[in-house]
């Protein structure tokens, strides 16, 4: 019976230990935000590997003033200088509202909830690979299906530069493809 005891205080000990840790260094925020019950568990595992990053600080932010000034369902927007610890720092921005105002279907929201997720999540890894300047990964020898290209004709992607466009084509391309996202932030982000 003593033996119980003190696992269970132990158990207690350390869970609330850990959520205060979290919640002081801005760990976990995501799990209030309405997107999150919607991702698939690859998503999941790859947001709390993106939250846990050693190489860049993220910050997960929801429904922001760019979702409303601009024409996106997500965005990955790095700062410019280090954080006092010598940190590089990035907001990632889901634009929930803008998806559900898109569909009210279940199905439809979960894809492009997690298809969303998953093109910021790449640009995460191309944000670790080489901070402060996202970084290409010449997946797929940089060809792509004639879809995607199409994409990255839309006037948000105007001012791109061919690096640029590169970086957003390979982000098309895996957001269908949680595995692999989730590998390259684990290679890239530790």
């Amino acid at each position: 019976m003593k033996f119980t005891k003190r696992i269970i205080f132990i158990w207690i000990l350390l869970t609330c230990n850990h959520t205060i840790f979290a919640e002081e260094n801005g760990y976990e925020k995501y799990l209030k935000h309405s997107y999150f019950p919607f991702l698939g568990y690859l998503e999941k595992d790859t947001i709390e590997l993106i939250d846990r990053s050693d190489r860049v600080w993220f910050y997960f932010q929801e429904n922001t003033p760019y979702c409303k000034s601009y024409d996106a369902w997500g965005y990955l927007q790095p700062f410019h200088d280090r954080n006092k610890e010598g940190k590089w720092e990035a907001i990632l921005g889901m634009c929930t509202k803008k998806i559900f105002l898109w569909s009210n279907n279940f199905q439809d929201r979960f894809n492009a909830l997690n298809e969303t997720f998953n093109h910021e999540a790449l640009h995460a890894a191309q944000y670790c690979y080489l901070p402060p300047n996202f970084q290409p990964f010449n997946i797929n020898n940089g060809i792509f299906p004639q879809r995607i290209k199409d994409a990255i004709k839309h006037p948000i992607y105007s001012n791109n530069t061919y690096k640029d466009n590169i970086i957003e084509m390979e982000a098309f391309y895996l957001e269908d493809q949680p595995r692999k996202v989730k590998e390259y932030v684990s290679t890239f982000c530790y």
